[in-house]
């Protein structure tokens, strides 16, 4: 994207959101003066907010791709997560309540989510791999593919067996998500 893009697709973010969720200027100041750290922490504050949920996806596909190499592997995946429950279909709250609930456009849901663990999945950002390749791994249980995810969890224990340190909110996800493979 050019120079001119960002603060263009900014200002049409900005008209869009409603009243409660105006940091798009604070955005604009981080991007320009390259302060990737700051931008990353300040759209995961933004994020939070529940008022944010419906420009969480058009910022993700559009603002937070264009510099997403620049930013911690983790947290473009914990963006692209919150993102991703902006996605079409329901996300039932809870696991193996019932199957009615599924709609055919939780794949789009799985197809972000696929695209974002193959976007991290790098030598130097395995953390963040195994972190959107859980939640693809939750998906496919909630689809009822369960064994795809039980290959991906295969993968990501595999992974974390290897490593001498990882993030709480890393394993955290894999033994949830394992623990909800085998209620299953």
């Amino acid at each position: 994207m050019d120079v001119d893009t960002i603060p263009n697709l900014l200002a049409d973010l900005r008209e869009q959101a409603p009243d409660e969720v105006q940091h798009y200027l604070n955005f604009e100041d981080l991007w320009e003066r390259k302060l990737w750290h700051e931008l990353t922490d300040t759209l995961l504050e933004f994020f939070q907010l529940p008022e944010s949920a419906s420009q969480r996806l058009p910022l993700f596909n559009t603002f937070i791709k264009s510099f997403a190499d620049k930013i911690n592997s983790l947290k473009l995946v914990q963006l692209g997560l919150s993102a991703a429950t902006q996605c079409k279909g329901k996300l039932r709250l809870k696991p193996f309540s019932s199957g009615t609930d599924i709609g055919e456009d939780d794949q789009e849901r799985l197809a972000f989510l696929k695209s974002l663990a193959d976007k991290v999945n790098k030598p130097a950002s395995q953390d963040a791999y195994i972190y959107a390749t859980v939640a693809v791994a939750s998906i496919e249980l909630q689809l009822g593919h369960y064994e795809g995810a039980r290959k991906k969890l295969d993968e990501c224990e595999r992974i974390l067996d290897s490593f001498n340190l990882v993030e709480t909110v890393v394993h955290a996800s894999f033994y949830r998500t394992n623990a909800d493979y085998y209620k299953v």
